[in-house]
């Protein structure tokens, strides 16, 4: 998975392959060949350093974060919920859904996927859940950062009061917003 949104990765890829090909129709010596070769492999591993640390984002959170069980995954985390958006970008429903067990992907109107990954189990409030961040999804459609900042807080089935939270901790939020009310949870 890019941790750039694939864009700005895929474009930078294309440019290199772009000159890839005009140097190779130059005829330039097999050594710059070579070296250019070797450059687009290391921005490659670059881009796959730069993904997110999810611990050091737990370290920073209020909530104390505990790894979910086998068990908390059978039988208290939903599947698969939706929730009704009437803001933008993109009134409508919300899809969201639990891909395995360190992966949710939220769904827009569009097709549009943002993926989030779990950080673990948390109590907010007086509701035990699962917190996400969002790290991989089209910045420009869905207007939040890929960079952990964004989570949302999903609560365990059978919960009294089972809305869609979340906070934007990258412009300051400190405190859990109620989103909406999930609806045909899984």
């Amino acid at each position: 998975m890019d941790p750039m949104d694939g864009v700005c990765a895929c474009r930078v890829r294309a440019a290199v392959q772009g000159w890839l090909k005009v140097i190779m129709k130059a005829a330039l010596p097999l050594k710059l060949a070579t070296l250019l070769f070797a450059l687009l492999g290391v921005f490659s591993a670059f881009a796959l350093d730069l993904e997110l640390d999810l611990n050091a984002i737990r370290e920073r959170l209020p909530e104390r974060i505990v790894p979910l069980t086998p068990e908390q995954l059978e039988t208290q985390v939903p599947h698969a919920y939706e929730f009704d958006y009437n803001f933008k970008p993109q009134r409508g429903s919300r899809v969201w859904k639990r891909i395995d067990a360190d992966t949710w992907h939220e769904v827009y109107p569009d097709g549009t996927t943002s993926v989030f990954k779990v950080l673990g189990h948390a109590t907010v409030g007086d509701t035990e859940g699962t917190i996400v961040v969002k790290i991989s999804g089209n910045v420009r459609k869905t207007r939040t950062p890929n960079d952990g900042g964004l989570q949302a807080f999903i609560p365990d089935l059978g919960s009294k009061l089972m809305h869609h939270w979340y906070r934007n901790t990258a412009r300051g939020d400190t405190e859990w917003n109620d989103l909406a009310e999930m609806k045909n949870v899984k």
